[in-house]
């Protein structure tokens, strides 16, 4: 395993470094509690420290009489074990752990290792530019791989995704760069965050892993969807990342169809290992647009310049569906009143796309503000320079998985459907990335260079 230690360690994250330790603790006992939950309990048992329960202390968050005063007990257990945490990994300093900032890292499997894949491709970087230009300061080496990193991310979603997903809309809602734009905004708008969330639709009800081979992992091949949420131990005691990219490249997403946009895993079973009961996603998308004031269906029709159906035969000619028209109109009264999510999910996919009209507008204009409203979007003039530019152009994230993994073999479009083996192929014949642009003379020999120049003359 690698590890690299962050500036701040969160609970979640916490959870994950303590799972990762178990490879040096094997009495250690993970409990499935909840994240928060599994997280305190492992480290106040398996440090021995003789605290109170932490069931206690969640109790007492819940309880509205004693809420300030056991909010801030809380709070203190917390800075105390991550304190432990942060020594016992100092005295375990031979294990190496991945770490990300962002302590939803662990809500899925497939996250986590796309959070593992880019950290440890950033460190890559780092360590590749450290050979190029050992007068860099660990500053400059970290910059510098950041910016490459966010280029290859933006990359990657607006030449290789987006148009798999937008298809022929694409050109419509995303022409060509031409530039960075200032009266452009580039916040994230609040019905975007809401539209986004169509890929639940796309969701399958387990967890693929496949070995070395392609073939199923043994008992850990397929995780029922429910099993798999918060739950980082999985990646440490079950293989690692290598299985989950493996079934992520050759499973193909779920198929949105109108009479059955959701699997049940998700429908009903939602964080079912760390809630008091399992939830529903769906509701809870619904529930989020009205919670954030969004206007209804028809209203982002009209914002999108596409027809307003007004009764069932307008509606059903959207839909290409009566029946399903007649359901949302027995339910909601009128197109004006459905919710936002569940309309725009049930809209027939654009040609050769895989979202509707609605959504092609809404995730399509949102990427264009995101690009054109980017004082530091890779292809704006002066952020890279024309080698560095050319050098980009060829990743994929087939070779970030090919850099970043033990993959020997991968497709050469990982988005697309693949079949094993005759869509993969070595990775060494997959283009890299060329970091020799990036080769930057020490100001001391550039300054000799120019002396030079002047006294030959």
């Amino acid at each position: 395993m690698e590890i690299y230690l962050s500036r701040a360690l969160s609970v979640i994250v916490g959870e994950v470094l303590l799972s990762s330790l178990i490879m040096s603790e094997p009495a250690w006992d993970l409990p499935v509690l909840s994240c928060l939950n599994s997280f305190i309990f492992s480290l106040k048992k398996n440090l021995e420290e003789k605290v109170a329960n932490p069931m206690d202390f969640l109790k007492h968050l819940k309880d509205p009489v004693g809420r300030t005063r056991s909010a801030v007990r809380a709070a203190d257990y917390l800075e105390t074990t991550l304190k432990l945490l942060k020594i016992k990994l100092q005295l375990s300093g031979k294990w190496r752990f991945n770490v990300t900032g962002d302590k939803r890292v662990t809500e899925n499997l497939g996250l986590s290792a796309l959070h593992t894949v880019f950290l440890r491709e950033h460190n890559r970087l780092v360590s590749e530019l450290r050979k190029l230009n050992p007068h860099w300061d660990g500053e400059k080496l970290y910059q510098e791989s950041r910016k490459i990193v966010v280029a290859i991310i933006q990359i990657i979603t607006y030449r290789d995704y987006l148009p798999l997903l937008l298809a022929e809309e694409t050109s419509k809602w995303i022409p060509s760069y031409s530039g960075y734009n200032e009266n452009v905004d580039p916040t994230v708008s609040n019905v975007f965050s809401l539209a986004f969330r169509f890929g639940h639709v796309s969701v399958r009800p387990f967890v693929s892993r496949l070995d070395d081979s392609f073939q199923p992992l043994g008992s850990f091949s397929h995780v029922p969807l429910h099993l798999a949420f918060c739950a980082p131990w999985r990646i440490i005691m079950e293989g690692g990342i290598d299985p989950l990219i493996r079934g992520m490249v050759v499973d193909h997403a779920k198929l949105m169809k109108q009479n059955q946009l959701l699997v049940e895993e998700l429908q009903n079973h939602l964080f079912e290992q760390t809630e008091v009961m399992g939830l529903d996603l769906a509701a809870l998308n619904m529930q989020r647009g009205r919670d954030h004031g969004l206007p209804g269906y028809n209203d982002w029709r009209r914002f999108c310049g596409l027809s307003q159906p007004r009764n069932i035969d307008e509606f059903s000619e959207v839909l290409g569906n009566s029946k399903l028209a007649k359901k949302f109109m027995e339910l909601y009264g009128t197109p004006d009143n459905i919710d936002l999510w569940i309309g725009a999910v049930a809209e027939p996919f654009v040609p050769r796309g895989r979202v509707g009209p609605l959504l092609a507008c809404i995730i399509g204009t949102q990427f264009r503000n995101l690009r054109d409203g980017d004082r530091f979007w890779w292809e704006k003039p002066g952020v890279f320079t024309p080698q560095q530019l050319h050098a980009l152009r060829k990743i994929s994230l087939s070779k970030v998985f090919c850099d970043n993994t033990h993959i020997k073999k991968i497709p050469r479009d990982v988005f697309k459907v693949n079949s094993y083996p005759e869509n993969f192929v070595d990775c060494h014949e997959i283009d890299t990335l060329d970091l020799s642009p990036w080769k930057d003379e020490p100001e001391s020999v550039t300054k000799g260079m120019q002396l030079s120049k002047v006294c030959q003359k």
